[in-house]
């Protein structure tokens, strides 16, 4: 016997079976949040809309670059194009940039995006970070929201902001924009796509990527990046992040790949359009 579908009973009550157990195991660690979202009834200055007014005054209008430390970005050779953006965002440990990738990403850092957690190996002790942003650095960001859900991020951000000491102004994303990037990767988003996520709910005129690959390939890190290894899949789930790049880019004119994400995003997304990448010439 064949159901309607072309799928034999067997077969469809064991694919049934699995999408009710992973839609059950979805709702427990969504309702794991719970506690942590309480969070959201704490008054607290981070949460200040007047903040978040002067981060969009700052980036209004501009044409802005976000560079990833995937290692398409070695040999590139793109410094003057991203140095000739309004505004030149990084992520997590990207500072110091290392001088033999200078030629290829140059060295100016306008907003870093950071995920502050600090067990991670590759982190700096918060004094340190601070010190490489202070007088260096318009606005650095959280990537993650103030609150503690599948991961104490407030208890992360509460830290970071004892040491930065108000030394350089400092931008948390909205609950909502994350909860809703969440949502639509349907796993904890990395920092560069909450980056984008969070960049593109402001006023800029274009967002150019590069330097992203979302683990596609045998290196995850350009060498010199602290550290090495891959995110876990079972957290990030890359190729729902990829999808996510994929219809950002079919939805949202300002955002443009480099060429390297956009073979990936052609290879793993049948519709994405090969027109929305390029060289992002100013």
């Amino acid at each position: 016997m064949v159901t309607s579908g072309g799928m034999r009973p067997g077969k469809l009550a064991r694919e049934l079976r699995a999408r009710a157990g992973q839609a059950h195991r979805r709702l427990i660690w969504v309702l794991s949040w719970a506690p942590g979202l309480t969070r959201v009834l704490i008054p607290s200055p981070l949460r200040d809309p007047a903040v978040r007014r002067a981060y969009g005054r700052y980036l209004a209008g501009k044409r802005v670059v976000l560079v990833g430390p995937a290692p398409s970005i070695e040999g590139s050779r793109q410094r003057d194009l991203i140095e000739s953006h309004d505004v030149v965002a990084r992520v997590n440990h990207a500072l110091p940039v290392p001088a033999h990738l200078r030629p290829d990403v140059g060295c100016r850092t306008d907003v870093l995006y950071h995920n502050l957690w600090r067990g991670d190996p590759r982190a700096l002790p918060f004094p340190e970070l601070v010190s490489l942003l202070e007088g260096h650095v318009q606005w650095v960001c959280a990537a993650y929201p103030y609150l503690n859900l599948d991961h104490p991020f407030a208890d992360d951000i509460d830290r970071f902001v004892t040491d930065l000491a108000g030394r350089v102004p400092f931008h948390v994303p909205s609950n909502r924009r994350y909860l809703r990037t969440w949502w639509d990767c349907r796993t904890r988003p990395n920092a560069g796509i909450s980056a984008i996520a969070d960049l593109l709910s402001f006023d800029i005129a274009r967002l150019y990527l590069t330097g992203f690959t979302f683990y596609a390939g045998s290196q995850a890190y350009h060498a010199g990046y602290r550290g090495s290894g891959r995110g876990s899949e079972t957290i990030h789930d890359q190729g729902r992040q990829r999808e996510f790049v994929a219809r950002t880019l079919r939805t949202d004119g300002r955002l443009v790949a480099d060429a390297v994400l956009g073979q990936i995003l052609a290879v793993s997304s049948p519709t994405f359009p090969p027109a929305s990448t390029g060289d992002a010439q100013p």
